[in-house]
């Protein structure tokens, strides 16, 4: 595998050094700006390092399934590179140089700034492989929570985006939202609280995103942004189904997470060529606009332990029914 899958990155795939590949290998960070310039677009050292973090991580996913553990061993050693750009005296993901020094006069809302289409306060929360050990480096969940929520009722003045398009992401007026539901750094972070204690805020913020940011039929108001191959439109179907994947599923069993639907009733249809079931439905009592929390969920008539549903019991058919009620 070595000379494989991990010798590739992003748009240099016919090369193993673009993209600041050859630091993060050395040195398990991506410096900016990387010394030999841009390849592919990229330099942005914070935003390369988060992400080959959580590539790793998928790359140990691979190896765990195929039964190599050497292999696992070393990617899952290496998904923790993401450490090396978190700076705990500002309590952000920050930029280092070649030589291993933060940014001077670092900005977490500085657009574009050591991070690929966002801020660093955006990109802080990439880390869909490691939530806890994330929530570690910021001082424990409660601390964690308690950034993230400030970041989120800030983010809900401007509209949850970086204006109605994503050519004014770098608008001095837009750019420095704290969370951007217009591009796809920020997509996961209101299930972050799920992973952090706290799924009634999950449910909560997911349920305020989808309304303004995905409630409307136009492209500014039904998928605003960044609709990279679909993306933002599929996004908006998650949230309104009250579904999201954190780690894009690449783990062994991978499982979706359960958010706040806004329908009476949800139906998957199954195609028979792939999957075992039929159909797989999500039905919610109670559901209204003043209603966005789950106050009881049962899965096939069982109760639910937690918010995650394996992709197996999806794919096998089946219903979910949950009971909504008013945040206390």
């Amino acid at each position: 595998m070595a000379e494989g899958i991990m010798a590739k990155a992003g748009y240099e795939h016919n090369t193993s050094l673009g993209g600041g590949m050859k630091h993060y290998m050395e040195n398990n960070y991506v410096p900016h700006p990387i010394p030999e310039g841009k390849f592919g677009g990229h330099q942005d050292g914070a935003s390369l390092t988060l992400e080959y973090a959580y590539q790793d991580w998928t790359l140990a996913q691979l190896a765990k399934k195929l039964g190599l553990q050497d292999d696992y061993d070393y990617f899952l050693k290496r998904s923790n590179n993401y450490k090396n750009v978190f700076d705990p005296t500002e309590g952000w993901m920050r930029p280092k140089d070649v030589d291993g020094k933060w940014r001077k006069d670092f900005d977490p809302y500085q657009y574009e700034s050591g991070f690929i289409e966002a801020n660093g306060a955006q990109g802080t929360w990439f880390v869909p492989h490691d939530i806890t050990g994330l929530a570690k480096l910021m001082g424990g969940a409660k601390k964690a929570v308690e950034k993230l929520n400030i970041q989120f009722e800030t983010a809900e003045k401007l509209g949850f985006t970086s204006g109605n398009s994503h050519s004014v992401e770098m608008h001095p007026e837009y750019s420095r939202i704290p969370i951007n539901y217009g591009n796809q750094p920020s997509m996961q972070t209101a299930f972050v609280f799920n992973h952090l204690g706290r799924p009634d805020l999950t449910q909560y913020w997911s349920r305020k995103v989808t309304d303004k940011v995905f409630g409307g039929i136009s492209p500014a108001t039904g998928y605003n942004g960044d609709e990279d191959q679909g993306l933002m439109g599929s996004l908006a179907v998650l949230l309104k189904m009250g579904l999201f994947q954190m780690n894009g599923g690449t783990e062994v069993d991978p499982a979706y997470e359960i958010g706040s639907p806004i329908f009476d009733m949800v139906s998957i249809h199954l195609d028979k060529n792939y999957y075992p079931g039929k159909t797989f439905i999500i039905k919610t009592i109670k559901n209204a606009d003043d209603h966005s929390q789950i106050k009881s969920s049962l899965l096939n008539g069982k109760k639910l332990k937690g918010f995650g549903i394996p992709h197996s019991e999806i794919t096998n058919g089946g219903e979910l029914r949950l009971e909504m009620g008013r945040l206390e």
